[in-house]
């Protein structure tokens, strides 16, 4: 699967706790603190996991990685083109817009969130992002990326130019 706001983003669930059933209505967070399932219900695991990630911020990967990127792919697999844009702010705020185009029509997804990284010991910087857009609400997940001469380059090999 390839990282990004091309297609989905990949839940990232490490850790399990009770303070909510797992399928609880939700309320949109506008500070981002909760995350939601697939199906726009509260998900206590991946929001446990995404307050840990919060309190653990790597400021210095956030600063690598901030600015606006640009990538494009075609994936073979659905015959889908994708053009994304995202920009992640040092201090932790993120804007992103994707479109994705079939062979019959183009549909445009934008949206906003909150973004934290951290370094592993490969090199690799873990992105975990909560956003929020026209097709989600307090969406959270996250994905690999590392820099390769001033571009990133994530987990499914597509590179991303800066724009600025």
């Amino acid at each position: 699967m390839r990282f990004g706001v091309r297609v989905t983003f990949v839940a990232a669930i490490l850790t399990t706790a009770a303070t909510l059933p797992a399928r609880a209505e939700f309320v949109p967070d506008p500070n981002f603190f909760n995350c939601t399932d697939a199906t726009g219900y509260y998900n206590v695991a991946a929001t446990n996991d995404w307050r840990t990630r919060l309190q653990t911020s790597d400021a210095a990967s956030m600063q690598e990685i901030s600015g606006k990127w640009y990538a494009e792919f075609f994936s073979q697999e659905n015959n889908m083109a994708y053009n994304n844009s995202i920009t992640y702010d040092a201090a932790g705020g993120m804007e992103f817009s994707t479109r994705t185009c079939s062979s019959i029509s183009c549909t445009d997804d934008y949206g906003h969130g909150r973004f934290t990284a951290h370094r592993d010991a490969s090199g690799w910087i873990f992105v975990t992002r909560n956003v929020t857009s026209q097709t989600r609400i307090n969406a959270c997940g996250g994905g690999y990326l590392r820099m390769e001469n001033g571009v990133l380059v994530d987990q499914g090999g597509t590179h991303w130019r800066r724009l600025q």
